[in-house]
């Protein structure tokens, strides 16, 4: 399959040239399919050890991903492109069927079936999120264990970091409110979380007035 990224960007924000992949389907895995490709490419935890990663091109996530191989090739073969992939508006264009959607609705809507017990997977609906100016393709179960994570290195460090504080804090009341929003449901180790982040704060900023 011949797909193209369009409206790149390096981790500096200055324009790249068009990618065209050939992606060998042959390599996909028992049960797996493009789309399941798409979701382990892109989603992943966000922290900070792993910003090199998420600050990577669409086109690096396909050629790096495990799930399929892939590779560079002429853009001459843009005559036989299948898929193009805007990295600017996030939107996956078919060439055959002519139709444009959001890479994220065309994750949710072509997963194989029962693709949590085939594939050893507790897929959750992505969406788009933005953290200091980056785009993320993620879900609530993403978010959640990037909060968690940081969260308990943070405490655990028992440093006050006024800046790293709130960034963690920020993170946090955002996946509370996104589970609340798209699961219905409060996470109350969040909460808790969030109140110790909230004592360690109080803490060091009396330790500075006295």
């Amino acid at each position: 399959m011949i797909i193209c990224i369009e409206k790149m960007k390096d981790h500096e924000g200055l324009n790249l040239p068009d990618a065209v992949l050939e992606l060998d389907l042959t390599t996909i895995r028992k049960h797996a399919n493009l789309t399941f490709v798409f979701y382990k490419s892109f989603c992943h935890l966000i922290l900070p050890e792993t910003k090199s990663q998420n600050t990577r091109t669409i086109a690096e996530l396909l050629i790096a991903s495990n799930e399929v191989s892939a590779r560079m090739v002429s853009p001459i073969k843009k005559q036989k492109l299948q898929l193009s992939i805007c990295a600017e508006s996030m939107t996956i264009h078919d060439h055959e069927t002519g139709s444009t959607m959001c890479i994220t609705e065309y994750i949710n809507a072509g997963l194989p079936p029962r693709v949590s017990i085939r594939l050893g997977l507790g897929f959750q609906p992505v969406f788009l999120f933005t953290v200091d100016g980056t785009q993320y393709v993620t879900n609530t179960k993403m978010l959640v264990f990037s909060f968690f994570k940081q969260c308990e290195r943070y405490l655990k460090s028992k440093t006050y970091d006024p800046q790293l504080h709130e960034k963690i804090v920020w993170l946090g009341h955002a996946a509370r409110n996104q589970v609340l929003e798209r699961e219905l449901r409060d996470m109350t180790n969040i909460v808790a979380d969030l109140q110790r982040l909230e004592e360690v704060k109080t803490l060091a900023t009396e330790g500075e007035s006295c």
